[in-house]
């Protein structure tokens, strides 16, 4: 049958980036469960809801992680401390919250303006979701949004590139065609122009946008040898 499957990841301060890792295998039946007056079920992954202490508790993320199973028509209040970034996501249903359909496979990202204090959910038919909030803190750092990595280290990427995207193109080429040679002239304005717009300026975006986030880049062509990218040198030994 179907099965669904999600993976958080939680950002660290930047205190505790180079903790030594760890692992926790979780099995379903320790996973607290509680089933509310209106027949809505939550089973508590992380964090509280209805007096009841989820089976992750970390003090340096504070997640809030639940994953709820709610009635046709009945509506869940959960609280949200403040100073919580926070998003629901329906993977089975639809929702309203503050008035706005959340259709399935959709996320509603929620306001952490002052003030707000919790999200109220409604059920328009049997609706599977999770509800999932980390304190602001923890997101207080830049982010590369391709990756769960937190930048606060120098990062290189190494850009593997097409060699014929690398530059303009300078050659006239043959192919055939209903047995019949046609030249295609890559040295004309309108062939330069695609290049610039669709191979040229998105990879400086790119690299721009990576910068940002403090990350350098290094554009190699895929027709380099495989040596010079895959082994490169050490610059530093960290003990």
């Amino acid at each position: 049958g179907l099965l669904d499957g999600f993976q958080l990841w939680l950002n660290l301060p930047a205190s505790d980036k180079m903790t030594a890792p760890w692992y926790r295998d979780i099995p379903l039946e320790e996973v607290p469960r509680v089933t509310t007056d209106d027949g809505v079920t939550v089973q508590v992954i992380a964090g509280r809801t209805h007096g009841i202490d989820g089976a992750v508790q970390r003090a340096h993320t504070e997640p809030l992680y639940l994953d709820l199973e709610i009635p046709a028509g009945v509506t869940f209040e959960q609280p949200i401390p403040a100073g919580h970034n926070a998003f629901v996501y329906v993977f089975r249903g639809e929702a309203v919250i503050d008035g706005k359909g959340v259709p399935q496979t959709r996320m509603a990202i929620l306001d952490n303006a002052a003030g707000a204090d919790g999200v109220r959910i409604k059920a328009i038919a049997p609706t599977r979701l999770l509800v999932l909030a980390d304190p602001l803190r923890a997101a207080a750092v830049p982010l590369a949004r391709w990756s769960a990595l937190a930048l606060h280290h120098q990062v290189d990427v190494l850009l593997l590139v097409d060699p014929l995207e690398m530059q303009p193109p300078t050659d006239a080429l043959d192919f055939i065609a209903e047995r019949s040679r046609v030249r295609v002239d890559l040295r004309s304005a309108q062939v330069r122009a695609h290049w610039q717009d669709y191979f040229a300026a998105p990879l400086q975006q790119l690299q721009d946008s990576l910068a940002t986030r403090r990350v350098t880049t290094h554009v190699i062509s895929t027709d380099a040898p495989s040596s010079g990218w895959l082994a490169p040198a050490v610059r530093e030994v960290v003990s």
